[in-house]
């Protein structure tokens, strides 16, 4: 199986390619992916927030699986998931880290609907992308020093899962393969960018 890598001009000229609602359907296939960060860190440190982000999540798929035009006030959800932000942390606290970039990833969901702009999608999923690479970064902390450490990373499991997913994603939307979207949300909600294992390396 060839190596992919994350090339953000040639992913956001594809997507620019497709309906803006499959452009967002693909920006939320990567946000779902990661909302297991953000719930995980809510369950300690926010917990009275922990369903937020699924309920914005949730009625993101029921839009881009209508035929019905758009009645949510979206720039209040935008609102809503930006309060979200943890504190900025002076040391390694994953979970703080990774719910951050669950929720990057969801405004800019949210800026993509909004605006149908597929930078916006391509944005998504660089935030999903780098999640993946840091978490493979910190797997392969002994490594570090070597020369190859950045095709140790690029070529790392939790890399190559996460870009191969976006490939798909991206192949199905430019597909229209039926039942798409009820597909798309089914495997965005089971397969994790990361798990919590993988986050607290």
């Amino acid at each position: 199986m060839s190596v992919l890598k994350f090339e953000e001009l040639a992913l956001v000229q594809k997507l620019s390619k497709l309906p803006s609602k499959s452009t967002v359907a693909f920006a939320l296939c990567c946000a779902t992916r990661q909302l297991n960060a953000f719930e995980t860190y809510a369950d300690k440190f926010a917990p009275e927030s922990r369903e937020v982000p699924r309920r914005i999540i949730d009625k993101l798929w029921e839009f881009v699986g209508s035929n019905k035009d758009d009645n949510n006030a979206w720039a209040d959800q935008l609102a809503v998931v930006e309060a979200l932000f943890p504190e900025e942390q002076y040391s390694w606290a994953p979970l703080h880290i990774y719910s951050e970039h669950a929720l990057y990833s969801l405004a800019y969901t949210v800026r993509c609907l909004m605006t149908a702009d597929a930078q916006e999608a391509g944005y998504a999923a660089r935030i999903a992308y780098e999640a993946a690479d840091q978490a493979a970064l910190r797997i392969l902390d002994d490594s570090r020093g070597s020369p190859d450490i950045e095709k140790l990373v690029l070529t790392s499991d939790v890399v190559q899962r996460e870009l191969r997913r976006q490939s798909d994603d991206l192949s199905a939307l430019e597909n229209h393969v039926p039942g798409m979207v009820l597909q798309l949300k089914s495997l965005a909600f089971t397969n994790q960018v990361l798990s919590v294992g993988e986050m607290l390396t």
